[in-house]
């Protein structure tokens, strides 16, 4: 995947329909990041936003899978876009 720009952002304020590379974990405790791997989520895998609400879910698609995460969850997790 070519990527815009390097700089990582926050997973929340990447707009709906656009790719990005996962690139840290920001300030997540194990057991979240732990979850997150089991779900397939790990450093390096290509998301695309799909969904992104004030009051829902941020939706992802990885691997041809819609995944959710919570706003606390996608504000720590930066990417690349």
């Amino acid at each position: 995947m070519e990527h815009d720009s390097l700089e990582p952002v926050a997973l929340d304020t990447v707009p709906v329909d656009k790719e990005c590379t996962l690139v840290k974990w920001g300030n997540l405790d194990q057991k979240t990041i732990d979850r997150l791997e089991h779900m397939g989520i790990l450093l390096g895998v290509t998301l695309k936003v799909t969904e992104l609400s004030v009051s829902g879910p941020l939706v992802v698609v990885l691997n041809d899978s819609r995944v959710a995460l919570g706003h606390e969850v996608s504000k720590e997790l930066k990417v690349i876009l």
